[in-house]
């Protein structure tokens, strides 16, 4: 009896921590809420003149500015890593940006289903895999380059925030 009346209470009161209570952190927000709490973010951080900023933001302290510009006057190696990440940069600003019209999915989805091996790609739209010669094409195999896409276009614009950082000009190399 005394063992049963053990179980009882444990299983009571493991019932009784495990109720779903809903959390105010998962709690879904309306879209006014989410604009609300990011006007406030940027009200209580003093982001109010971002708009007439003519510059890009980079995180970096004065001492590694101060080797990145010395680095970018120098004739060394140093000097080509930074021109060739400038270059890149100035070639993009004479690109055609282009953005995805969706966001992005990794690179694990990019394989045959039935064969596990990666994907050659055919066109924006169509993946074949190299060994059955199945064509794959929409979700989540076309969001894949997507991705990638997304990763150039964020990198040559970190490339471009840096060379304006080092060099205070738009234009580069």
């Amino acid at each position: 009896m005394r063992s049963i009346s053990l179980l009882l209470l444990l299983v009571f009161f493991c019932c009784a921590c495990n109720r779903k209570t809903e959390s105010k952190e998962f709690k879904a927000k309306s879209d006014s809420l989410i604009k609300t709490e990011i006007e406030a973010f940027i009200q209580n951080y003093q982001w109010q003149d971002i708009d007439r900023r003519d510059h890009p933001f980079i995180a970096s302290t004065n001492e590694e500015m101060d080797r990145l510009r010395a680095a970018w006057e120098g004739n060394d190696a140093k000097h080509g890593i930074l021109a060739t990440r400038f270059t890149r940069a100035d070639k993009a600003m004479s690109d055609t940006l282009y953005f995805p019209p969706e966001g992005g999915q990794h690179n694990q989805w990019y394989q045959c289903a039935d064969c596990q091996i990666a994907l050659e790609t055919i066109d924006a739209h169509h993946h074949k895999c190299p060994e059955c010669e199945k064509i794959y094409s929409g979700f989540p195999y076309d969001n894949v380059l997507y991705s990638r896409r997304h990763s150039r276009n964020f990198s040559v614009a970190e490339d471009a925030a840096w060379a304006w950082a080092v060099t205070g000009e738009l234009e580069v190399c």
